[in-house]
Parts: C-alpha cells; structure tokens; sequence
C-alpha cells in the first residue's frame, strides 16, 4: 500500500484545480483567492524517481522494503511479565544505502519519561532491551563508536557494524521484557483480574522505510495511527496449561494445545455453516491438552499482514 500523506497530496492537488475551474466563472469579487498549492518537495523527488505517479498510485520504480520476524515469547499471569525473543530478518529493497536502522518500541509509550498526548497513564519501566545484536554481532548501547544503539522514546536506532547495501537483507535479535500495564497505550492493550490479557505492541517492530520520506521518524505519543509495513510472522507464545490464547493469523498446532473434545468442535466449527461452540462452560475446565511442567507453546503464522497481537483468557 503506498503512504496515504502522498495520497492526500494527490486528492488535495485535484481537489483544488476541480475548485479553479468551478470559481473561474465567478465574478471577481465573489472569488477567493487561495495562493497555489506546492507539494512537498519529498514527495516532488518521489515523482521524479518514478517511484510515484501525480495520482499517488505506485509509479514504474516503486519499492517497499520487507521485514520477517520469528519471535518467542512466554507470559507470565501471576507477575503480569512478558518475556521475548525477536528475530528480524530485514531485506532493504530500496536504491539506498542504510546506515542505520530504524525499530519501534511501541511499548515505552508506558515510561515515566515519555511524551505523550495524554497526561495519565499506567506507568511501567517499558521495554527493557536485554541484548541487541545485527548479524550475530551484540551491540552496546549509548556507545561512541563501532556498531551500537540508542533508544530515543519509542524508537530504538541501530547503527550495524556494516550498512545495509540495496538488494541486501539483515538479520537482528532482540531478546527483551516489558511488565504488562493494566490499560496500555491508549487502553489498546491490558489486562483484566487474573483471567484475561489482551496483549499487542509487544514486540520490537521495523519501522517504515519509504520512497518519499525514508525512514519515518516520528515518536508515538499515544493519539495518531500508526505507518507499518507489511511482514511475515511466526510466533510462539508460551502460557500456563488452561488458558485459551487466540492470535492474528493461523493456529498451527491446534491439536497439540487443545484437549481432544475442543479440537474436534473446532474442526467441525471451521467445515459448518453453523455456529459451533468450541469453548464452553460445559468444558471450559478442560479446554487445553496437559502441557510439559504445566506449560503449553501456541505457534502462530501469518502472512503479509502489518502487525500481530493476541489474546488470553
């Protein structure tokens, strides 16, 4: 999907010849007079590359860049923790040479130190980076030379040993934690008593990388929407038996995780045209297979989407 500010470039454009020509009939002291409208010049530049066209549909040369993630996670109810590992293979598609890289910390919208929109929140430490490391290369943070990181509010910059070439792909690993705000970001994610958790921005996400502003380096402050890339995903997330998790994309070990009487009411519920009660209060009790030392691994998979989050109850 191309960037919907070059779309609104193009609609304000055309909005206001189809305005000129309405008012050229106007007598001159009825019209106003608006002075004319001059697209940015990021956006000028894109149409000069051919990556755009004037209408704001991708042009000949348009690119986006592409991001892979592997991520394991394990979330703990009683202390209200999530601890993670992300594997993010980055493939730069763009003409352009990345000397650093961009990734978005979602999550320290939470810290005390953020700015943010909104003046009451529950506050938590945010992400804590554990290691950071690009092509099996750890990082030191806030360092003055050589291949380091540096978190500035949401957004963590990550200067590799070496840059990025076109055409090339990274590898980065993050290994972090975050405690769980009861009403996070916006109240877009939390947890309710000690039976429910709906969790999302749980996890270091590329940021946009693009043709007309390259990377994207505004801060989320808690009101505006967010610019992300499509990507693959392939995640786990670790539970205590019992609870029942539902993810962004596909359930690839359903029979491993569900007890026999709930996978086979699904395996009916996804072939009818009917609703079928998969959980119910009649097996609600029973709703997981037994895990290993009273844990169970949910493996979820999803393609071409812009980001994931997931559910537990």
């Amino acid at each position: 999907m191309h960037d919907s500010r070059t779309l609104g470039v193009a609609t304000l454009l055309a909005l206001t010849f189809t305005a000129s020509a309405t008012r050229a009939q106007e007598p001159a002291a009825r019209r106003l007079f608006l002075g004319p409208v001059v697209a940015p010049a990021s956006y000028q530049h894109a149409l000069a590359k051919g990556t755009c066209l004037a209408n704001g549909a991708p042009g000949p040369r348009y690119w986006t860049n592409r991001a892979s993630y592997r991520i394991n996670a394990r979330l703990l109810p009683e202390s209200k923790r999530l601890e993670g590992a992300a594997r993010i293979t980055y493939r730069n598609n763009s003409p352009d040479t990345l000397r650093n890289l961009h990734i978005d910390l979602t999550q320290n919208y939470q810290r005390g130190d953020a700015i943010r929109s909104e003046m009451v929140a529950d506050i938590t430490p945010g992400m804590e980076l554990k290691r950071v490391s690009v092509n099996g290369v750890e990082l030191k943070a806030d360092a003055q030379a050589g291949a380091r990181y540096q978190v500035f509010d949401t957004r963590l910059v990550v200067l590799p040993a070496r840059p990025v070439l076109p055409g090339d792909s990274v590898s980065v690993a993050i290994d972090y934690a975050f405690t769980i705000p009861q009403a996070g970001i916006g109240e877009r994610m939390g947890w309710s008593k000690d039976n429910l958790f709906f969790i999302a921005y749980w996890y270091p996400q590329m940021a946009v990388y693009d043709d007309v502003v390259g990377w994207h380096p505004d801060p989320f402050t808690g009101i505006t929407e967010f610019y992300a890339g499509f990507g693959d995903y392939d995640y786990t997330i670790d539970m205590p038996e019992g609870w029942v998790l539902l993810g962004t994309g596909e359930l690839s070990n359903a029979q491993q995780v569900l007890s026999s009487d709930v996978y086979q009411r699904l395996q009916r519920a996804q072939a009818s045209d009917q609703v079928v009660g998969v959980v119910t209060a009649g097996n609600l009790n029973a709703a997981t297979a037994k895990g290993t030392n009273g844990r169970l691994q949910w493996h979820f998979v999803a393609h071409n989407v812009r980001d994931v989050a997931f559910s537990a109850s």
